[in-house]
């Protein structure tokens, strides 16, 4: 996961799939739907032992998730409470976040320097882009 650890802005034009999974996702808080449709953001990722940190900024806004790979830890998302889990399969860090008895499925990879992001929900994919900054 070592390979994760810097900064990542989005890639907007190089997204796809975004509308499909607002609306399959028919009870996503508005606030993330705005954030998905609108906002540029960035990812930093960063590490203390064993212990991983995830922050996102989004205009005004920055959440930040504390993970330790393979146990569940919990997040903010819009005004409810998301449990996940994350491991490592094949190189890539793959994820399952239930919010509200839905489960969404997260896999994220690097190819050159690009952090890619495949999140599906109700069967519908999407996938978001970010290009490494530092």
């Amino acid at each position: 996961m070592e390979a994760y650890t810097g900064t990542w802005e989005l890639v907007k034009e190089e997204s796809t799939g975004v509308e499909e999974f607002i609306e399959a996702y028919a009870d996503m808080p508005d606030m993330e739907k705005k954030r998905l449709r609108h906002s540029s953001s960035t990812l930093t990722y960063r590490r203390d032992g064993d212990q991983w940190f995830v922050d996102s900024v989004s205009g005004d806004r920055t959440d930040t998730m504390e993970l330790c790979l393979g146990k569940e830890y919990s997040y903010e998302f819009g005004s409810s409470e998301a449990k996940a889990t994350a491991t490592i399969e094949n190189g890539k860090i793959v994820g399952t976040h239930t919010s509200k008895d839905k489960v969404i499925k997260s896999v994220s990879y690097i190819t050159g320097d690009r952090l890619i992001m495949e999140i599906t929900a109700n069967g519908v994919t999407m996938v978001t882009k970010y290009k490494r900054q530092s």
